[in-house]
């Protein structure tokens, strides 16, 4: 297993049965260029490790050109799974995975001081690899006036 948390009390958990409510805000937190999830979806640790690599990329050369990519989810719930051909009863069985849980909203990547075209290709990239319901957010600065020294950010949403 990649990744995992550092400490956990138990290892089995009971699966909650809770309304995932969706995040209302539309901003980004770190970066300039970010993915925001439309769909409640799960990840496995393997998925997040693969995703991490792909992403770390996009960031290259962070001495000089102060690159900076964040990673907005983290695996903290455990699976478990019974072999095949288990029958029932016995317990619940040994653990498979671990999981996130990502309710929509979320926001997975985000990308600051990376070039716009680059950011769309490995936003796009990522987009294909999760196969979830997601859209982009770009952070921009915008002056009121010639004169005023205001800076208003706003946000793009792009289907």
């Amino acid at each position: 297993m990649l990744l995992r948390p550092r400490k956990f009390t138990f290892k089995t958990r009971h699966r909650s049965r809770k309304f995932i409510r969706p995040v209302t805000k539309l901003k980004l937190v770190y970066g300039q260029i970010g993915l925001k999830t439309l769909q409640p979806s799960r990840l496995y640790s393997k998925q997040m490790y693969q995703l991490k690599i792909f992403i770390s990329k996009g960031s290259r050369r962070s001495s000089r050109t102060r690159r900076q990519c964040w990673f907005g989810a983290f695996p903290h719930f455990p699976l478990t799974k019974k072999f095949k051909g288990a029958r029932m009863g016995k317990g619940k069985s040994k653990l498979k995975d671990w999981v996130a849980f990502l309710s929509p909203g979320v926001n997975i990547v985000e990308y600051k001081n990376l070039h716009y075209g680059r950011a769309f290709y490995f936003i796009n990239q990522i987009k294909k690899k999760l196969n979830v319901k997601s859209t982009l957010l770009v952070r921009y600065k915008k002056v009121n006036s010639f004169y005023s020294t205001r800076n208003k950010v706003n946000y793009f949403i792009y289907w």
